[in-house]
């Protein structure tokens, strides 16, 4: 099926494209989309149908005349999508609309190779094809969306830190699911994901500009201004949290203050666990520090101030529509994330963007935009 696609002519990947983001849509729409000729839009459609990527849809809403049929893409097309964090898998399963089919997760052990871990993800994916019934070649595609550093063409995995396990330095990620499921496979950064999937159907939606901040044991962040993904100089996630923080004499970055870990540490009196890879550590760390003691209050208002702060300072660089914020230190811990808010709006210009606490996708953001991944680049739309 990913086949067929690249075989398209760059028209009817637009159509095929503009369905995927817009559809249903009827040949008018279609042709103001894409300033297409009708003859030349009833030879590509023609041809999408006989691939059977495109059917029809019903009819649109009658506006006077005779109602308008309406194409849609085929429903039997489905993407897998997964999120490799440094505590978790995720994998997803869903249709052209990010619709979910099936989605599982299973933590890492310190115990598990990446080998081992690679080999779980895949028997975990077969399985979730075989119990939603998708066949191999409805697939059109697997995405995964990592921490890095990458080599995305490559689909490599660059000596990460934080890793539980041997194994990681110079992963192939690509080559290996490629080899299992003989369908493409395509890699970018957690971050990078998660934004896309916003700003296709989820807070970033008919926006100029989305950015998405993921608070875990690292920070992680992505933006997309004006249909584009910006990258970094080296491609790396971490840009927002190694913005210098000046304190005092010290000087040290939004990350080593305003991290999970960091965070954790800070409120439990400097005994929290730093250091640990495992993420519920530091949850249960936050979930037990003393929040009614002032002292306790004092420390969390400090971080999550540098972090609102170190916020409104990216908002007036890229002006996003929309922040979110996502990550375990976000969305599981609420006086966290209000009193960064505070921050944020009590320091940020009065064209501040929406902050936005977890966004549409919540925890599934990342696995959700691997997914998009996929059509993304075999559409070779420029956006990621």
């Amino acid at each position: 099926m990913a086949g067929e696609l690249n075989d398209l002519s760059g028209r009817a990947k637009r159509i095929f494209y503009a369905l995927y983001r817009q559809g249903p849509l009827t040949k008018k729409e279609l042709q103001a989309a894409l300033n297409l000729k009708l003859t030349t839009l009833n030879r590509e459609m023609q041809l999408l149908e006989e691939k059977n990527l495109l059917s029809g849809a019903g009819e649109a809403a009658s506006t006077g005349g005779r109602k308008a049929a309406t194409y849609a893409l085929t429903p039997r097309l489905y993407l897998a999508g997964v999120d490799l964090s440094r505590t978790y898998v995720r994998v997803v399963l869903t249709d052209l609309k990010l619709q979910v089919r099936s989605m599982e997760a299973f933590a890492l052990s310190a115990r598990d190779s990446a080998q081992e871990v690679l080999e779980k993800t895949c028997a975990l994916t077969e399985k979730m094809l075989r119990e939603s019934g998708i066949s191999a070649g409805a697939l059109l595609g697997i995405g995964i969306g990592s921490v890095g550093p990458l080599d995305r063409a490559r689909g490599i995995l660059l000596a990460p830190h934080g890793f539980p396990g041997t194994g990681w330095d110079h992963l192939s990620l690509k080559t290996c699911m490629e080899e299992r499921f003989s369908v493409p496979c395509f890699v970018d950064n957690g971050a990078n994901a998660a934004v896309l999937a916003e700003y296709l159907f989820g807070m970033g939606k008919n926006r100029q500009s989305v950015a998405y901040i993921h608070c875990g044991v690292g920070i992680r962040s992505a933006v997309i201004k004006d249909g584009r993904i910006l990258r970094t100089m080296n491609d790396h996630e971490d840009a927002f949290g190694s913005m210098a923080v000046v304190l005092g004499q010290g000087r040290r970055s939004l990350e080593e203050l305003s991290s999970l870990g960091a965070v954790a540490s800070a409120l439990s009196g400097g005994t929290g666990p730093v250091g640990v890879w495992n993420e519920a550590d530091y949850r249960k760390v936050l979930e037990t520090v003393p929040v009614d003691d002032e002292a306790v209050r004092s420390r969390l208002r400090e971080r999550a101030g540098i972090f609102g702060v170190g916020l409104a300072n990216f908002a007036r660089l890229l002006n996003p529509d929309v922040i979110i914020l996502s990550g375990p230190l976000m969305l599981h811990f609420e006086l966290y994330y209000r009193a960064c808010a505070d921050a944020f709006y009590g320091d940020a210009p009065r064209t501040a963007a929406l902050l936005s606490r977890g966004g549409a996708f919540q925890e599934n953001g990342i696995a959700l935009g691997a997914a998009a991944l996929v059509v993304e680049r075999l559409c070779g739309t420029g956006v990621i």
